[in-house]
This record gives structure tokens, sequence and C-alpha cells, in this order.
């Protein structure tokens, strides 16, 4: 007679069945995501399938997979979405894609394929307007936990935007703080290789598949990135660059920042689209002033003009993303080298250490001189424009309209004007003003408003 089963056995029994039901369960939940992503990415490379047709058909049928098969049916409620044309062509699509085939070509580049149902899904990009339904990556993903910057500029940049783009994407990867941009030529790449440079993270968004490196001359870039950080597109792998999808792609970059920071443009730049849709998506806008004269600073001094925050210091980034918190050491203790002002050598951009031989610019978009960067676009010259006033006059002048009660750049050119008897344009304002803040008596409160600094000025607006 065999011996009955114990209390033990019978209990190690009974888990073994619940953990191999388990394990079975796991597995099938596993199989059938497998299969969902393939019916997913079938969907996004649909022809002719932007985010609102996806939408609209996932609306309709609920899941990637009925959207296949009604696709494959051609069923009527298809065609309320898709042209006769469009359908043909989607039809046609879906009866020669290889599902499996497609799906293990992907996976096998090592390509992350996202859409908003995935844990993964960026946050930010979660929450702007009309989200991305799906997200490509090679790389790592921005982390959720740290703050963000998008740096953007003029692709043909001057030697004070290649001097000001470092410096400041320098001391942001020196604080671990990502830096996003779009890896095209100018502001957007210095950006990128000084943030790594400084052994930071940078995140490039692409206007092509995430498996193009665009611009080709990006080559050593691209491969640096994927090393430190990620490249991300909206668009799937071997779509070429085309200028048309390059404005979605500046969305993205705008949509993965908390903050948006235009180095150098002109007035009418591209640079304008992005800041738009940072705008719309509720992101806050810096720009770095800019020497009146210089075209390539137009686009930044009509943004500033216009309300966004000034950055003269990547302090005030800083500072902003992390109030309070920002008694982190910098790059070089002995001396920071933060503040547009500390420049001695706008020629030498290499290495802003080795800053000892002063190069003269001849034309407008470029340095006069590097001794006159101490003001921001040389107040001298400002202040000698109608040759009443010399520098330090109109200065005194601004510090004695100010108080400490927060006022906007237009009461303060009026009252301004009112006290000199004299006509001052707005830019000219604004670049008085920025000294005031860099010499610490002035302080900018919120959007284009400027008060004398104390410690009241705040909490008095």
């Amino acid at each position: 007679m065999q011996n009955p089963i114990g209390e033990a056995d019978l209990e190690w029994i009974l888990h073994r069945n619940c953990e191999g039901t388990e394990q079975l369960q796991s597995k099938n939940e596993k199989e059938s995501d497998m299969e969902n992503k393939k019916y997913e990415y079938w969907l996004h490379r649909m022809p002719e399938a932007g985010n609102r047709t996806i939408r609209e058909l996932l609306r309709r049928y609920h899941t990637p997979f009925e959207v296949y098969g009604a696709v494959r049916r051609r069923s009527k409620g298809v065609l309320e979405v898709l042209t006769e044309t469009r359908m043909d062509e989607a039809a046609e699509y879906t009866r020669s894609y290889d599902l499996n085939r497609e799906y293990e070509e992907l996976l096998q580049k090592g390509i992350r394929f996202l859409t908003a149902e995935d844990e993964d899904y960026p946050q930010r990009l979660r929450k702007i307007p009309s989200a991305p339904y799906a997200l490509y990556v090679l790389g790592k993903l921005p982390p959720e936990n740290l703050p963000a910057v998008a740096m953007i500029g003029a692709r043909e940049c001057s030697e004070y935007g290649i001097y000001v783009a470092k410096n400041f994407a320098k001391e942001l990867g020196a604080h671990g703080i990502p830096v996003i941009s779009g890896m095209a030529r100018g502001i957007d790449s210095i950006s990128q290789e000084a943030a790594l440079q400084a052994g930071g993270r940078t995140y490039a968004v692409l206007g092509c598949g995430v498996d193009i490196c665009y611009p080709k001359s990006s080559r050593r870039l691209y491969e640096q990135i994927l090393e430190q950080g990620g490249i991300l597109s909206t668009f799937p792998p071997g779509t070429e660059p085309i200028k048309r999808l390059f404005p979605e792609r500046n969305r993205i970059v705008s949509g993965l920042a908390d903050v948006i920071l235009v180095v150098e443009a002109r007035q009418k730049s591209g640079t304008f689209i992005t800041v738009d849709m940072a705008l719309e998506q509720g992101r806050e806008v810096y720009a770095i002033p800019g020497r009146l004269t210089d075209r390539l600073s137009d686009g930044c001094n009509l943004l500033l003009q216009q309300g966004a925050l000034i950055a003269v210091s990547p302090k005030d980034l800083l500072q902003h993303l992390s109030p309070g918190q920002m008694e982190l050491p910098l790059e070089n203790p002995q001396k920071e080298t933060g503040n547009i002002r500390d420049v001695e050598d706008a020629g030498s951009i290499e290495d802003t250490r080795g800053m000892e031989d002063a190069k003269s610019m001849g034309d407008a978009g470029s340095i006069e001189d590097a001794r006159s960067m101490e003001a921001i676009g040389s107040m001298e010259n400002i202040g000698n424009v109608e040759g009443a006033w010399n520098t330090d006059d109109r200065l005194q002048i601004l510090l004695e309209i100010l108080d400490f009660l927060p006022k906007s750049v237009e009461e303060i050119r009026t009252a301004y004007e009112k006290k000199t008897k004299a006509a001052v344009a707005t830019p000219e304002i604004l670049c008085m003003l920025m000294e005031l803040c860099m010499e610490g008596t002035v302080t900018q409160v919120s959007g284009n408003y400027f008060a004398a600094k104390g410690p009241t000025a705040l909490q008095q607006f």
C-alpha cells in the first residue's frame, strides 16, 4: 500500500501547479503583447496613415488587429476615413505585408517601438496636443525624473552663437540636465557635442528614421549620442529626410523638454515654428540676447521683446529648473565661466579656458571686438547712437526709474523717454536692462517684467 500524501507534499504539489499556471499565463501575455506590437507597427507603417487617421481608425475599430482585418476586407467604415485611392493603397500594402518578418527586422536593428499604450512612452509627450501615436528609439529615452532643456538655433551661426551654445550646453551637461535637439548643423549639433564633452546626456530627435544619420557628416556625433543618450523619431525606419517632415521633428524636440533655449536665430527662421509649438505645449521659452546690429540675433531679440525670458547665464536655466537646488559645483570652481559677460575672446571657441588672444570680426553677424562682449551687444555703441548720453548715464537713468515694484519693458521705455525727452527703441531698453541684470542691480521677475533687485520684488508682483 502506497503512503498517503502528506500535507507538506500536497502544498508543494499545489504550489508547483499554480507556479506553472502563472508561468503559462505570463508566457501567453508576452506572446499576446508581441502580436499586438506587430499590428501596431503595421498600422503606423500603413501608407499615408498620419496621427489623425490612425486615431480615427482606432476610434471606430478599437484595436490595430481589428483595423487590420477591416482594411483587408475593405470595410465600409474604413472607406469613411480613407479615400478610395488611399483605401486601394492600404489594402494592397496590407496584402503584401509580412507581419512577422517586418517586426523581426525592427527588433534585429535594436529599435524600440513605443506607442502611448506602453509604460515607457515619455510622459512629457503623452501630455502634448496630438501626442504622436508611435515613437522609435535607438539607445535610451530621456529620464522622466530629470528636467530637460531643448537647445535650438541657426544652422549658419556666428562665433558668438557657437561660444554661447557650447558654454550653456557644457554647464547643463555638467549639472546632469539632458539636452534635447535635432542634430542639425549649427547650434543643434554644437550644443549636443558640448553636452557630451561635459559628460552629460543628450537626445537627438530626427526628421527621418532613427536608422539614418542625418546629416551624414554627423556620423561621429550620432554614434556618441547612442553611447550617452538616444536617437528618437516618430517616423518608421528607412524614412528619408524630407523638408516637410521637419516641423514634426521640431514639435517632438520641444515636447520632450521642459524649457526651450533659443541661442541664435534670424527673424524669419524655422526656429519660430519650434517656439510656437513649445508655447502651445506650455513650455517656457528662453532666448539669448544679441547685438542690435547682428541679423543672427534679430530673432532672439524679437522673442525677448515679445516676452521670452532672458538667459545671460546657464544659472538662469538651472535656477528655473531646480530653484534653490543649484549649489552644485561648476566644472571650474575657481572661476565661473557661465555668464556671457565673462567672455574674453569670442573667436576661441574650442576651449573657453584658453581665451587669451582676442579676435576681431568685421561684419554684422559677427563680434567686432571681444572686449565689447562684457556688456552683451556693446552698450557703448548703444549709448553713443544719439550722442546725448554715455552708457553709464543711460543705465543710471534706468535705475532711477526702477523700484522694487516690477514694471514691464514698455512701461520702462515710456518712462525713460519721458525723463530723457528722447525716443528709444524697445530692444535698446532690453539690452540696458540685461546689463543691469548682469551687474546684479536689477532682476527679471517674470516674462518682460523687471524690478530693482530686492527681497520684496517677487512678493509685490
